[in-house]
């Protein structure tokens, strides 16, 4: 038995070599932050859902889903090559880089996020009357717009913490925001003020917490890089100008194809059906959407750990690190999946009471689009390699399946047919990673056998 204990152990340390032990610390931080966001945010669910009802619980999910599809339509994914290029910057010791890869990153947020403010500001009434046929909804639209004027700065700011190893700040801070915003969020709910109160409790929350995260960047970039920081200029990023505007077109593009794609169950069932539709299915969503978190910890941590290993070109270790924690996941993932599926009229029951009983069959057929997390890597993975076209390619490919099955899917069987839509999408996106995964690796092989690529502080 021993000897069987010895092998056992030694076979996990095996498994688990010092990269993937340090993906798995890193999303342990991330997670202790998300698990404390989930539990608040199960919280609030409850308040909301009891205390305003399914229709107004509808139109704030009809409200919020507006505002996110038009910063996401603008939008460029920022986050990511902020990350890719600050552990290339980071790998080089270059911090004039790494200072003008952040001005750049607050910049081009600031600039989607003012336009998409004013865009919704304006054409609040012209939205909320004709696209939701819910006239009165105009104010709490323009109201919740607000919400921009602080979030541009989450993405780089949390991509350069991330980059730099801050994951214990990032899990505190995440815990103390989501007490935070719980506090805020119930004052009005107790009040009575309803949906627009709400809203504005939502708005107050974002510019604090955006001011304090700016300020955290700003003190973990100077003891990085110190004084070479202030010293860099958007000239700085010349020599990667064309690398630089072409990861930023492809961002661009997925950030578009996943604003039309994951807001089309809600839209569609706004338009076909109703709030009440709205109502369940968003419900179930905010089931799902713990697991998303979850997994958006791991997302988050394996693209700082591929992009570090990319830029130190050890390719070996980025395989070794997608196959393990794919494994790894598909220990844990799909028994829970199955698990949550037969437990959704509990769970339903549970959250939001009886009143929303028709939430549980939506929940256990959405619950199955979660087997994308298979393949959390996917994305990281060819930005890292430099290939951000495949990236592309894939939620492009990906989310015209999703949009093929949810239409016909929701005009037939409404939040249970926008459900297993979502389902099919998530099966469809594993099998399209694999496809990228194996390109990818030829793509590595390629470049093992070929000579180191200039440093960034040569072609800085």
């Amino acid at each position: 038995m021993t000897s069987l204990k010895e092998r056992l152990r030694a076979r996990l340390r095996r498994f688990f070599d010092p990269e993937l032990r340090d993906l798995a610390t890193n999303t342990g931080l991330m997670w202790a932050a998300t698990a404390s966001k989930s539990v608040v945010g199960l919280a609030q669910v409850v308040l909301v859902t009891r205390i305003l009802g399914r229709g107004a619980f509808g139109q704030l999910a009809l409200v919020t889903a507006v505002t996110d599809v038009i910063t996401l339509v603008l939008a460029v994914r920022v986050w990511e090559w902020v990350t890719k290029f600050l552990a290339e910057a980071r790998a080089a010791k270059n911090g004039e880089l790494a200072g003008a890869v952040v001005r750049l990153g607050y910049g081009a947020s600031a600039a989607v996020n003012s336009l998409a403010c004013v865009l919704l500001l304006a054409f609040a009434d012209v939205i909320a009357a004709r696209a939701l046929d819910t006239p009165a909804l105009a104010p709490a639209i323009r109201l919740y717009a607000l919400t921009l004027l602080g979030t541009w700065v989450q993405d780089t700011a949390g991509a350069t913490l991330r980059s730099l190893g801050a994951f214990r700040f990032l899990a505190l801070f995440g815990i103390g925001s989501s007490l935070f915003r719980f506090a805020l969020v119930l004052v009005p709910l107790l009040l009575g003020y309803g949906l627009v109160g709400l809203v504005g409790a939502y708005v107050v929350t974002e510019l604090v917490l955006s001011a304090a995260m700016l300020l955290a960047t700003r003190r973990a970039l100077v003891r990085e890089f110190g004084d070479a920081l202030a010293r860099g200029t958007l000239a700085t990023l010349k020599p990667r100008a064309a690398e630089i505007r072409r990861l930023l077109g492809y961002s661009f593009g997925i950030d578009t194809v996943k604003a039309l794609a994951s807001q089309a169950a809600v839209l569609l069932l706004g338009v076909f059906r109703g709030a009440d539709e709205v109502g369940l299915f968003r419900l179930a969503h905010h089931f799902i959407d713990l697991a998303n978190r979850l997994a958006a910890g791991l997302f988050q941590a394996a693209f700082a750990s591929l992009a570090r290993l990319a830029a130190e070109r050890r390719f070996a270790d980025v395989r070794r690190v997608v196959r393990r924690s794919s494994l790894a996941v598909a220990v844990v993932l799909l028994p829970g999946c199955a698990a949550a599926s037969l437990l959704a009229p509990w769970l339903v029951d549970m959250v939001s009471g009886p009143e929303y009983a028709d939430a549980a069959p939506v929940l256990a057929a959405y619950v199955w689009y979660l087997v994308w997390i298979l393949t959390f890597w996917s994305a990281p993975l060819c930005v890292s390699l430099g290939r951000p076209r495949w990236a592309f390619e894939l939620v492009l490919a990906s989310s015209a399946v999703r949009l093929a099955v949810m239409i016909p899917a929701v005009l037939a069987w409404g939040a249970v047919g926008a459900a297993v839509a979502e389902a099919i999408h998530g099966v469809a996106y594993v099998i399209l990673s694999l496809a990228y995964h194996a390109r990818a690796t030829r793509h590595m092989r390629a470049l093992e056998k070929a000579p180191d690529r200039p440093t960034l502080e040569a072609s800085a």
